[in-house]
């Protein structure tokens, strides 16, 4: 007898990336195609499946690719054992399984794979008398673009694990239509086992094992993200136009720090006049810096844009530019001016590093679905709180955001007497 359990997955969390062009890839995908299984989309092409399988912590004779063999069902203790999965996670180690599509078989980097429902067989009873305890009851499932930055797509905590017995052979997973975006790698962590949380202190139950891992895919393809400042610029608007600010610091003429320095396209450069921005007060309290999208920049049923990710550049002046880059901030949303939403809060301390190899921090916001006609950026701390001639003024070269245009239908509507 087989047992379904459908869950709802969560939402798709921020997650730092390393490089812009990756973040310029978050938007929803656009669905081509029906969903197939990952391994006959694969096979399909004329890949060899195991070559794209790889992982670490598993046992050997239990590979990661046997999580990808095409066998969920078997007769005999030795089938049982010849097509399972089997690694042992203990307090030093974890285990991973990762599936990645080779990007040759993509027309264009925004081409990937969107994972739509998934289904995890545990391993036949006829293995031996762990094949329910040791059934995977917590774990994250990650999709990554490039193999290097992951985001979590599904994940399962003690608060809401998989509760294996002897009559569930599989459980089923959909993921929800928003979250539905492309990928090219696909990556299962096991977290605990079921033994593991009901009995904790047996050492068993630091072992996983299952019998297959079904993905179910679509083919699909990335909407790009706009610039905001490229989008301003191409509209034929002047950015410095739309950029306002409260708390900037100038003590001459000559040494402006205005806020539409931070849009003003100049970064990861060493020069300081005219190039940065630079908060002036003795506290933060007030103090901000906010770009307006005028609507000459909106297209037709554009209602406003939608925060997907944005880029803070440090200035790079040696050790103030470090010690003046903001460790806490908020960017937050309005469509007047008056009330403002917070798209993202960074409340725990951002480290910048103690040398010039951190110039620039990226930071994606796949599950903002609403859209603002204005961005707020607010400092709430920077790096130097311990050293006082700094510690108040917060700087930064350059902000960049990232957008998707929140489009209204449009139709016509006909009336029938």
């Amino acid at each position: 007898m087989k047992t379904t359990f459908l869950n709802a997955a969560r939402a798709a969390k921020a997650a730092g990336f390393a490089f812009l062009a990756t973040l310029a890839l978050l938007a929803p995908a656009t669905v081509r195609a029906d969903a197939v299984n990952i391994r006959s989309w694969l096979a399909g092409k004329g890949v060899t499946v195991s070559d794209c399988v790889s992982g670490d912590g598993y046992l050997t004779d239990y590979g990661p690719e046997k999580l990808f063999d095409g066998v969920n069902a078997v007769d005999s203790a030795a089938d049982a054992k010849a097509a399972r999965w089997l690694a042992r996670q203990n307090k030093s180690s974890s285990a991973q399984v990762t599936i990645a599509a080779p990007d040759a078989l993509f027309s264009t980097e925004n081409d990937g794979l969107a994972l739509t429902r998934f289904r995890l067989y545990r391993y036949s009873s006829l293995s031996d008398s762990y094949a329910v305890k040791r059934a995977p009851a917590t774990w994250t499932l990650y999709g990554s673009m490039d193999g290097t930055t992951w985001e979590p797509i599904h994940e399962l905590t003690e608060d809401n694990y998989i509760r294996w017995d002897s009559a569930t052979e599989y459980v089923e997973f959909e993921i929800p239509q928003e979250s539905r975006i492309a990928y090219r790698a696909f990556k299962f962590q096991p977290l605990k086992s079921h033994l593991e949380i009901t009995a904790p202190n047996e050492t068993l139950g630091w072992y996983n094992g299952a019998m297959e891992l079904e993905l179910y895919v679509e083919e699909a393809a990335r909407k790009p993200l706009l610039n905001l400042r490229e989008l301003l610029v191409s509209a034929g608007v002047t950015v410095a136009d739309c950029v306002t600010g409260e708390g900037h610091y100038a003590n001459n003429p000559n040494d402006y720090n205005g806020p539409d320095l931070l849009f003003d396209g100049v970064k990861e450069t060493t020069a300081t006049a005219g190039t940065r921005w630079l908060a002036g007060q003795n506290n933060l309290d007030g103090v901000s810096v906010t770009i307006a999208i005028p609507k000459e920049a909106r297209g037709n049923g554009v209602v406003g844009h939608i925060l997907k990710g944005y880029a803070l550049y440090r200035n790079i002046n040696g050790d103030s530019g470090r010690r003046r880059a903001p460790r806490t901030w908020k960017i937050q949303g309005s469509d007047d001016g008056v009330q403002w939403t917070d798209i993202d809060t960074r409340s725990e301390a951002v480290a910048w590093g103690s040398d010039d190899s951190v110039k620039s921090m990226s930071f994606n916001l796949p599950a903002n679905k609403t859209s603002y006609r204005q961005l707020r950026f607010v400092p709430l701390s920077s790096g130097a709180e311990s050293v006082s001639w700094v510690s108040w003024k917060v700087g930064l070269q350059e902000i960049e955001y990232f957008v998707e245009e929140d489009i209204t239908f449009q139709g016509t509507c006909v009336f029938f007497r």
